[in-house]
């Protein structure tokens, strides 16, 4: 915590790690977490891949919650960055991934953060074409059945 009358060696606008006034290293809290399921989409006829409650779809009718897939990151960190659902009107798909958007997508939501280099303790995630369920899923862990990497 940074407060006045600190000295500059220890101010928390350096890259110096905190310390309080005895000199004694600050404990960084680790960045708040996130969990991302999969749902299906009965109005999509597809699974949707998101942070929080399952989104309200036609008739008053909300997507159903199958899967943890993995957790991420919900405030921004160093090495970060964001990654949000995006929705294809001409494929009639929702993607999530991080900027730029693929080719006519446009951006919706921001679902979390995740690290773009591998980190300590984490696990990667990657995106498949799954030509069974004829879209693209993300998550952790081995390919799912018909699971392709891919790539925009």
């Amino acid at each position: 915590v940074c407060a006045e009358g600190i000295p500059a060696a220890n101010r928390c606008d350096t890259d110096a790690p905190p310390v309080c006034a005895e000199g004694i290293p600050v404990a960084i809290p680790p960045p708040p977490l996130v969990e991302v399921f999969d749902f299906w989409n009965a109005e999509l006829r597809q699974l949707t891949f998101h942070a929080g409650d399952p989104w309200s779809i036609s008739y008053g009718r909300r997507e159903e919650r199958k899967n943890l897939q993995f957790v991420a990151l919900a405030a921004e960190a160093p090495g970060a960055v964001p990654v949000y659902d995006w929705w294809s009107e001409r494929d009639r798909r929702l993607t999530i991934h991080p900027p730029p958007a693929w080719e006519g997508e446009s951006r919706r939501g921001l679902q979390f953060y995740a690290f773009e280099q591998p980190a300590e303790g984490t696990v990667a995630v990657h995106a498949y074409w799954n030509s069974s369920l004829k879209q693209i899923t993300a998550h952790a862990g081995p390919p799912w059945g018909k699971d392709e990497r891919t790539t925009p």
